[in-house]
């Protein structure tokens, strides 16, 4: 049971990891923080929430 739990938070770091490189190459190298506090948001997650369509189609395409 250990061994699988150090596998999930393994893989969940590197997809976090992942996702902060992607959010570098379309914004600048700003990191999802860097953009939370540009848009003066609360929360990172707030940021797909408050972002243009422009920003949101390259989203998409970041993530599909």
């Amino acid at each position: 049971m250990i061994v699988l739990a150090k596998i999930y938070f393994a893989v969940q770091t590197k997809k976090q990891e992942i996702n902060e490189i992607d959010y570098k190459g379309l914004y600048n190298d700003e990191t999802a923080d860097d953009i939370a506090k540009r848009k003066q948001l609360r929360y990172r997650k707030d940021i797909l929430d408050n972002i243009g369509s422009d920003e949101l189609i390259v989203n998409l395409f970041r993530i599909s």
